[in-house]
């Protein structure tokens, strides 16, 4: 027919309609993301963790974490350095829905003293806030809270034991720290409560601080675990990857974190007993007491004050 475009040249003009087509649409669909992609920000959960960090419960303990002087007394004294961080934040909901959070102070990178500065409700709306403390050294050491010494102690506060069966320390730390909790896995704990009922703790699936001393003459790996309630720790086990000469094995201790009794068991067999501690006293490793009775803290974000009327 006169006028009728050629087939090659009409296939040729559709091939060049559909790249065009093909392009346009690529960037319809680039520019629509772009409008829809919201503005990059720090993540929402990091975001909410510092916000309680800087709000409520977990603000005042960390201000009271802050307060405590911590060392050893040999001489020269050396000075135990607080962890700002908590390694822990927990609850208590079989007990009464305790608020609280889990420091740690060090010397020279070995953990030194564990602390969980806790608060829990009256009957009258106020809440009673308490500093649980253990010590790990090995030789005296001193607490001073404010200015005053609370925490004296001459001996050493863990009796570490080999423990028994296991495997040498892996030569790398993902593989020791599978061991350890593999090791971990190998211990079980109970509490006992004031009205004689038994609780099975459970072991916390990541160790609450672990520390690799490298240049440490004996010391190769660590960590401290924790069997809870709720997420309260009650029973803190502290493994340890240790060389003598040209051999390594790894040696355990048993550390309380409640005042009620307590016992574990290794493979079965009970390698550990405490009975009921004695508050207060502030010449044993383990140390608890009231420190404050207090209303609890402004909300985060609560502006509510004279100049302005609360909804």
């Amino acid at each position: 027919m006169a006028g009728q475009m050629p087939i090659t040249s009409r296939t040729t003009v559709f091939a060049q309609f559909v790249k065009a087509l093909g392009l346009a649409c690529a960037f319809l669909s680039t520019a629509l993301a772009l409008a829809d992609e919201p503005q990059k920000k720090a993540p929402a959960g990091a975001a909410a963790q510092k916000d309680a960090d800087e709000s409520g419960w977990q603000k005042v303990f960390r201000a009271m974490a802050a307060e405590y002087e911590i060392g050893s007394v040999e001489e020269p004294p050396q000075s135990f350095s607080l962890r700002t961080a908590p390694v822990l934040r927990w609850s208590q909901p079989v007990r009464g829905g305790d608020d609280g959070a889990v420091y740690v102070w060090l010397d020279r990178g070995r953990p030194a003293v564990i602390g969980s500065i806790f608060a829990w409700p009256r009957d009258d709306g106020l809440r009673v806030v308490v500093h649980e403390m253990h010590a790990f050294t090995a030789g005296p050491m001193r607490g001073v809270y404010k200015g005053s010494k609370v925490w004296e102690m001459e001996k050493p506060a863990l009796e570490f034991k080999r423990v028994s069966g296991a495997a040498p320390p892996a030569s790398s730390s993902a593989q020791r720290l599978t061991q350890m909790r593999t090791l971990g896995r190998d211990f079980t704990a109970n509490s006992i409560d004031r009205d004689d009922r038994e609780w099975e703790l459970r072991l916390l699936a990541q160790p609450l601080y672990r520390y690799e001393l490298k240049d440490h003459p004996e010391l190769i790996d660590g960590a401290i675990l924790a069997f809870v309630q709720g997420t309260d720790p009650e029973v803190l086990l502290i493994l340890e990857a240790r060389r003598d000469g040209d051999k390594s094995y790894w040696q355990y201790a048993l550390a309380r974190f409640s005042d009620f009794r307590l016992f574990v068991k290794f493979n079965g067999a009970e390698v550990w007993r405490v009975p009921k501690s004695t508050f207060g006293d502030n010449t044993a490793p383990y140390f608890v007491r009231d420190v404050a009775t207090r209303p609890p803290p402004e909300p985060a974000g609560d502006k509510s004050g004279p100049g302005r009327k609360p909804e």
